[in-house]
């Protein structure tokens, strides 16, 4: 077992393990050696790479203490062995601890890869024969045989163990071969498995992703791959899958040698005949002109060229595999083309334009969902099939009306009706008994859902149950409707049953029978159909509505018949008034009534008018053009993203591969270049500006640089905002409520004393909590009294003297699954973040004497433990913040930059639209300035300016999004700010955290720090001005004469070093009250040189009121505090 320490509270046995290899830690193992060597199999993979491909070795019982001083004479061959064995075999030198660290079995360092390089739960893990082993690898022995794998984890908690069902294979060139990638899923927590095929993983072969017809090649459904080669060699399959992000890697790396010897290819060229014959077929239907609907003869003649260039690559002998995918690659892109230059209506392209713009409008509402007629009509439109996908209203009862439109639903979103999370839509329409179907509209959608759909059915027996349902209306008319059923009238008789035609049975029925006129009778009812349509147009040339006109349109375009025939026109006053005219004239807005005196829109006019227009634009029918193929060529590259980003910021782009079809090929292999480096880089769709200027971002589809996209992107300099009046009239707002509140608690003591207000009178209104006993509760009244001035150590409060610092220090738990932790009371304080994170903030305050690395060690095992979070105590954004506050001040310990840069990122991704912060906390505040003032002391104390432009969203700052939690009550001491925006009464935790923040961010840096420059111990509160040895001399560089009471303060002086040798120098500006302590001070430091003079500025706050001298004066540092200067002295009035 290789997991790291901080790990092991995930699970009973990691943290007994962990318990029982401790034991061996500090006693080195006296067994007896063997010296029986054997043989085994040992691979080495890293997160990325393979370090040692599938290697056998020869291993013995060779002294392991040379390698591990806690490993002496080890009986038997241990898993070490073998790994020690396998990388000196390959020159790796395991006494080198950069090269290979291992203690005690526990093994963080692999040929350089190191625990904690990747993230705060990478590591090293092994599995023998495919098994897991809960082992140390010094304890575990290996037999005769064993195959070893040894991996590098990026996250244990979303790892799964992979491998190929065949590690050898021997294969002839141009022979399928499948490997099944299998993967051992293991909960760390309960220690329960689960084995099943790895799906969408990438194919690596001799670590490069496989590229086929420009798309990856990746598993099925069921971890099944099939392979061809087409040269003799040996190559090592492995294979690659990365979490939803498309950061973490979440499968180890499985291997299979491959070797390829003689035999010869037979490349298949059946897609290219496909290719070609389908380009004819479209060429043959075609027709040229110049109308709507028509292509231009340039178009046709560009097609008929590539087709006649892939003939003759047909005819070529000896074609590879490559030239055939090419070639076919290249004719797709063709028939793309010629598709999108059909001539189009561009006055309809308007208006579907805008009626796609009210749609994307209502891409993130989560309440609306496209029905089949929307989603038909918006991928059509030009929508792409990702975006449709998110959006599908899939009905889930399964009857015959349901699957139907489902079928179309899911064809136009770019998914397999024959297998959409494992059920086939068609099925029921492929069974259905339509004798017993009595709506004529259900049998037309079921023959349109099962034609789209390409399934085999009983056409001519489903065609004839439709033609069933007509009506003949006389005078050769015929309609499609519904027969109501009779019931009782007035009198109590029974009345007789009532059919009644309906136009959008009509239109389906249409559109229906327009595939099948072969059939009898069909092109007959056709005609009665629409001679009946016609007499019921109205004046205005609409049909009923506006939906049912427009479903009426599409029928007669799927039958190749032009709605703007004057058959289809209507005389009115002279002028003749079309179906089109008729539907355009309900447009209200973006979206479409009924009719054109509803004065409302209507959702079912607007998606039929929609899907009426884009079949007018290029006078097709989406219900010939809209197919579900499972096997698709990308012949269209399209990036999407903005088009600018600040210097030294980060842009994220995405590119999208679409077939002819405009459907979104998932797998599509896409390279990213850019213009000029010098400017910007791009990754995967990421963009580094590096300088600005305007650089073209390309992305193309690999092996074929023809297919792609270009985006210009310009790089600009960020915006400049200054805003500390705002932060200064905040800050005003929440000093007036306090004074009148008159308790300062935790925070809010610190940063009014950093605001200026007197020290004194926040010290004789500390908040105290009656009974502090918590350790919370104890490290927060730690920062509140010194932030105030107070000592925790003697604290004078109601007759009695508390040590707060000394109750901290016995609180820490020396041994133990607590060991490190801060508990007075076990209940509260055990599984709790935040007790943990402010416990050592206020004892790094203090000085107080306790073992940070073992209290900073425990507070990651808190925050890699995803159980901590089952706690009550657990606030979300809040609690990780607190966290990274306290991590910043140690670095130096393993993980623990890696876990700010991981919570860093968390609170990115977290930051909601207004700029702040919401906090989860059984409800969810939004807007928290709890969550909100938490991330900004965690940002400033990791040196990150919160008010930068990069953490601005939308246009906003955490500054206006936490004002937006701002609540103004019937006086200063009711208002505040609330714990979340709307609640509208003020919180005591939102107002100190929201004045914490303003405090921080007008001043860019964390509080404490500035609570460190205020802390004036007991023995020291008297601070001299008058040196001993007048080691500086300093001159006053301003001009005023005084300074004002509340004002913001600067005071530059020279100050020259009169001694011999380099001197550290700190300028001090300092507040003193009347009785001459030392109120607050704010400090510049600097090495001076012998004999220089420099010019040093330092500024400070002053208090609102009470009697306060000014000082400057140089001390030797912060430390010791002793004067090397005399003073300025300038009066406050």
């Amino acid at each position: 077992m290789l997991m790291i320490n901080k790990k092991r509270s995930m699970s009973f046995i990691l943290s007994l393990m962990m318990i029982v290899s401790m034991l061996n830690f500090f006693n080195p193992i006296y067994v007896k050696a063997l010296s029986k060597s054997i043989k085994v199999k040992v691979r080495v993979e890293a997160n990325d790479h393979t370090i040692i491909p599938e290697k056998e070795v020869e291993v013995s019982n060779f002294n392991l203490n040379a390698h591990d001083d806690k490993l002496k004479d080890v009986q038997g061959v241990k898993a070490l062995h073998g790994l020690i064995r396998v990388l000196e075999s390959e020159n790796i030198d395991c006494k080198d601890k950069n090269k290979f660290n291992c203690s005690g079995g526990y093994i963080n360092n692999i040929a350089g890869v190191k625990e904690g390089d990747v993230s705060s739960k990478d590591g090293w893990m092994y599995y023998i024969n495919n098994k897991y082993i809960d082992e140390y690898v010094s304890y575990k022995d290996i037999n005769e045989g064993d195959s070893i794998v040894f991996f590098f984890l990026e996250d244990y908690e979303k790892n799964t163990y992979s491998y190929f069902n065949e590690t050898y294979l021997e294969t002839k060139i141009g022979k399928d071969i499948n490997l099944n990638l299998l993967g051992i899923k293991r909960d760390f927590t309960t220690g329960k498995e689960k084995k099943e095929g790895i799906s969408n993983a990438k194919i690596i072969v001799n670590n490069k992703e496989l590229v086929s017809n420009g798309k990856y090649v990746i598993t099925d459904s069921k971890g099944n791959v099939n392979l061809k080669f087409e040269k003799e060699g040996t190559y090592e399959v492995s294979a690659v899958k990365f979490d939803k992000s498309g950061k973490t890697r979440v499968i180890s790396r499985p291997y299979c040698k491959v070797v390829v010897k003689g035999g010869s290819i037979e490349v298949d060229k059946t897609p290219l005949k496909k290719s070609i014959r389908e380009a004819e077929e479209i060429l043959g239907k075609a027709k040229v002109g110049e109308a709507i609907g028509q292509y231009p003869k340039k178009a046709v003649d560009s097609l008929n060229k590539q087709i006649d260039e892939t003939k003759v690559l047909l005819n070529k002998n000896n074609l590879t595999l490559d030239e055939v995918n090419n070639a076919d690659t290249k004719l797709q892109n063709a028939i793309f083309k010629f598709k999108q230059s059909i001539n189009k209506d561009e006055n309809l392209g308007k208006v579907i334009s805008d009626v796609v713009s009210y749609y994307e409008g209502i891409l993130d509402n989560n309440f609306k969902s496209f029905d089949f007629i929307t989603t038909m009509a918006l991928r059509r439109a030009g929508i792409n099939t990702d975006i449709l996908a998110k959006k599908i209203n899939i009905y889930g009862m399964d009857n015959i009306a349901n699957n139907e439109r489902n079928v179309m639903t899911l064809i136009a979103a770019g998914k397999n009706p024959k297998n959409y999370n494992g059920k086939d839509y068609t099925k029921l329409l492929i069974d259905y008994d339509y004798n017993e179907e009595n709506d004529a509209a259900v049998i037309a959608k079921a023959i349109i859902a099962m034609d789209m759909a390409g399934v085999s059915y009983n056409q001519k027996k489903v065609v004839e149950e439709l033609l069933s349902k007509v009506h003949d209306e006389g005078n050769g008319k015929l309609s499609f409707g519904k027969i109501i059923a009779g019931d009782l009238d007035d009198w109590g008789e029974w009345e007789d049953d009532e059919y009644i035609p309906y136009t959008d049975t009509i239109g389906w029925a249409l559109i229906a029978l327009s595939n099948h006129k072969d059939f009898k009778n069909v092109s007959n009812t056709i005609e009665g159909v629409k001679k009946y349509v016609k007499s019921i147009q109205r004046t205005d040339g609409l049909i009923d509505n506006a939906a049912d006109t427009s479903l009426v349109i599409q029928a007669l375009i799927s039958m190749k018949e032009n709605p703007k025939d004057a058959y289809w026109c209507i005389e009115n006053n002279g002028a003749k008034i079309s179906m089109i005219d008729g539907i355009l004239k309900c447009r209200k807005d973006n979206q479409f009534m009924n009719n054109p005196q509803s004065g409302m829109v209507s959702d079912i006019s607007t998606p039929h008018v929609l899907a009426a227009l884009v079949d007018l634009n290029t006078m097709s029918s989406m219900y010939r053009k809209l197919k579900y193929e499972d096997i698709s060529t990308p012949v269209k590259v399209s990036i999407f993203g903005d088009k600018e980003v600040y210097n030294g910021g980060i842009l994220k782009l995405e590119a999208k591969a679409f077939d002819y079809n405009n459907l979104v090929i998932k797998n599509a292999a896409m390279m990213w270049k850019s213009s000029n480096e010098k400017i910007a880089t791009v990754e995967n769709g990421v963009i580094k500006a590096l300088n600005e200027g305007e650089v073209e971002i390309t992305a193309y589809i690999v092996g074929n640089e023809s297919i792609k996209d270009t985006k210009k992107v310009k790089v600009v300099a960020p915006p400049k905002i200054d805003y500390s009046n705002k932060l200064k009239e905040e800050i005003k707002f929440l000093v007036d409520h306090y004074d009148v509140y008159g308790a300062y608690e935790f925070l809010a003591a610190p940063s009014a004393v950093i605001s200026g207000v007197d020290k004194e009178k926040i010290a004789n209104n500390i908040y105290r909590y009656t009974k502090n006993n918590t350790a919370l509760q104890n490290a927060k009244t730690i920062i509140a009294l010194l932030g105030s001035g107070l000592d925790p150590r003697e604290d004078k409060s109601k007759n009695t003297t508390i040590n707060y610092v000394d109750t901290l220090e016995k609180a820490q738990v020396k041994d133990g699954e607590n060991k490190g932790k801060f508990i007075v009371n076990k209940q509260s304080d055990e599984n709790c973040i935040e007790t943990q994170a402010y416990s050592i903030i206020a004892m790094d305050l203090a000085k107080g004497n306790y073992n940070k690395e073992e209290a900073v060690k425990s507070l990651l095992n808190m925050l890699n433990d995803s159980n901590y979070k089952n706690s009550s105590s657990y606030k979300f954004i809040k609690t990780e913040a607190v966290a990274a506050t306290a991590l910043a001040n140690y670095k130096n310990v393993p993980g623990v930059e890696v876990k700010i840069n991981e919570l860093i990122e968390f609170f990115k991704v977290n930051q909601n639209k207004d700029g702040a912060f919401d906090m989860k906390a059984g409800s969810t505040f939004i807007n928290s300035p709890i969550a909100t003032g938490a991330v900004v002391q965690a940002l400033l104390s990791n040196g990150i300016d919160p008010l930068s432009w990069q953490w601005c969203k939308n246009g906003n700052s955490m500054l206006d999004g936490m004002i937006k939690s701002k609540f103004i009550g019937r006086d200063a001491s009711t208002s505040g700010y609330c714990q979340g925006e709307g609640l509208n009464f003020e919180n005591t935790e939102a107002s100190y955290y929201a004045f914490s923040a303003l405090v921080q961010m007008l001043n860019k840096e964390s509080i404490f720090p500035m609570i460190e420059k205020n802390i004036i111990n007991n023995n020291e509160k008297e601070v001299g001005t008058n040196p001993e040895k007048e080691e500086f001399e300093i001159k006053s560089l301003i001009t005023e004469k005084e300074f004002k009471l509340g004002s913001d303060v600067e005071v530059t002086i020279k100050a020259i070093n009169k001694t011999k040798e380099n001197k550290d120098a700190a300028l001090i500006v300092g507040v003193f009250n009347k009785s001459g302590q030392l109120v607050s001070y704010g400090a510049v430091e600097q090495n001076i040189k012998a004999d220089e003079n420099v010019t040093l500025t330092a500024g400070l706050s002053l208090p609102k009121e009470g009697e306060y001298t000014v000082k400057s004066f140089v001390w030797d540092d912060l430390d010791t505090m002793n004067p090397i200067s005399k003073f300025i002295e300038i009066p406050v009035k």
